[in-house]
């Protein structure tokens, strides 16, 4: 028994130093499986385990989404004729997009929910961050870096439809930014004075006011005045910072809110302003959900110099294009026109 064990022990000695051995030698290489030559026997049994994990959450879906400006793929540092109300060329400069109950619709009509995987600052179990600018031209306010994607879990079946929230949930809507996990520490997405965040973050840089300023709309010193801004109850229009920049902008997010965020009671907000969107034929294999800026921005006079702070008539058009009622806070499915499938 010790004399079998002895061989067993040495061939096994000659086949991890055949397998570990730096020389590059033909020959050297221990492949694993019917997929030898793609992968090593260790990255072969990594990928095993992950497909794995993921086959014990069910199936895997990848929701895609794109940005354009009306018909026009959406790209930082290209300016776009025609846009608002007024006809006024403009850059993009911010868009990003808090997404959360994310529903695939069955067969049978039924709503089920996708599981969302963790993705760093991107994405996290609860809410996902769409970013769909670059950090170039004048995109100074999100990322340098887009994500265009929702990657989740479902049970195995069959998909045609979906619905999803843009918003943050009303659990983590009020909790302190500093300490809030990803992706909700993203820049300029919180409302010190709202108690909250910014659900929607669009906005455009009209040519003639970026020539005016010499294009030096500092992005930094935009996000960072929304959260120094003090009161801004609902229907007002608290000073932005950045107003005098030159951007137009809708930036949407729950209004009318009371309490002290840790107090007793908390925060409630009787205008959530969360939109919700539905498409009953989506298949998330073969198609893409667009979010059109342009369509944000249809009625709006960009050469006003037009401000949503959330609040106040100078968002009405651009809460009713997103899916929101100004007036109530409820959803308004009928008005929805950013959101399309292609």
């Amino acid at each position: 028994m010790r004399q079998e064990s002895l061989l067993l022990a040495l061939a096994l000695s000659a086949l991890t130093a055949t397998g570990c051995d730096d020389g590059g030698g033909e020959g050297e290489r221990v492949d694993a499986g019917p997929d030898a030559g793609k992968d090593g026997g260790l990255d072969a049994t990594t990928a095993d385990a992950a497909a794995a994990a993921d086959s014990a959450l069910g199936q895997k879906v990848t929701i895609r989404f794109k940005a354009k400006m009306g018909a026009q793929d959406l790209v930082c540092g290209q300016t776009y004729p025609n846009v608002g109300s007024s006809l006024v060329s403009a850059e993009v400069q911010d868009f990003r997009l808090f997404v959360q109950e994310v529903r695939l619709i069955n067969g049978k009509g039924q709503e089920v929910p996708l599981l969302l995987e963790e993705r760093g600052a991107q994405q996290s179990k609860e809410v996902a961050l769409l970013d769909f600018t670059d950090g170039t031209g004048a995109c100074t306010s999100g990322a340098a870096t887009t994500n265009m994607i929702i990657t989740g879990h479902v049970p195995a079946d069959t998909y045609n439809g979906i619905v999803f929230v843009n918003g943050v949930s009303e659990s983590l809507n009020h909790g302190n930014p500093a300490l809030a996990p990803e992706p909700l520490k993203a820049p300029g997405a919180h409302w010190d004075w709202k108690l909250g965040y910014r659900f929607t973050m669009a906005e455009l840089l009209p040519v003639a006011s970026h020539q005016l300023d010499g294009g030096a709309h500092d992005g930094g010193a935009h996000g960072g005045a929304h959260g120094s801004d003090a009161g801004g109850g609902d229907g007002g229009a608290p000073s932005h910072g950045g107003g005098g920049e030159g951007a137009v902008f809708v930036h949407t997010g729950s209004t009318a809110c009371n309490g002290v965020p840790g107090g007793d009671g908390g925060v409630s907000c009787s205008k959530a302003n969360r939109a919700e969107i539905r498409f009953t034929s989506f298949n998330p294999a073969t198609q893409s959900i667009v979010a059109d800026l342009a369509a944000v921005f249809s009625e709006v006079d960009l050469s006003q110099g037009t401000q949503c702070h959330g609040s106040g008539e100078s968002c009405r058009s651009g809460y009713s294009a997103l899916g929101v009622d100004l007036t109530t806070g409820a959803p308004s499915p009928a008005t929805q026109k950013v959101y399309r499938v292609e």
